[in-house]
């Protein structure tokens, strides 16, 4: 009888902790909106055919995050994004009916300029989700 209550001590045990990491796995990652930022300056930039010498390297503070990169024939790469509330975001600029449905509290606005032409304005979130879509 003792047997049976160390091994089934043990077997909950090995079940809590197996749970445990599985959830955890779950948990926001730091640094998303970071990656989502870089990814969407890489997308913006193939999208628009710009030759990349030096790919754009991002990073951030709180809310506000900077890429900067090089084309090949020396230009300057500028990605500048804001994360914004979403009753917050340029009259410009429209929600996906899926972030207004998502009820999201805040959405990131990405401005990338090549030299001093503006070459995008938007959304992260749409220029992920309209890449996501090109590839099926």
């Amino acid at each position: 009888m003792k047997r049976l209550i160390m091994a089934a001590a043990a077997l909950t045990a090995v079940a809590a902790t197996a749970g445990c990491s599985q959830i955890a796995q779950l948990k926001p990652v730091a640094g998303d909106a970071v990656t989502g930022v870089r990814i969407a300056t890489n997308d913006v930039l193939l999208d628009a055919g710009v030759a990349i010498q030096v790919a754009p390297v991002c990073t951030f503070t709180e809310t506000d995050y900077t890429c900067k990169g090089t084309t090949t024939d020396g230009q300057p790469i500028l990605a500048q994004a804001s994360q914004v509330a979403t009753d917050a975001v340029p009259p410009d600029l429209t929600l996906a009916a899926e972030e207004s449905e998502e009820g999201a509290d805040d959405v990131v606005v990405l401005e990338v300029t090549v030299g001093d032409q503006q070459i995008f304005r938007g959304l992260v979130s749409e220029v992920l989700r309209q890449n996501a879509r090109a590839d099926q």
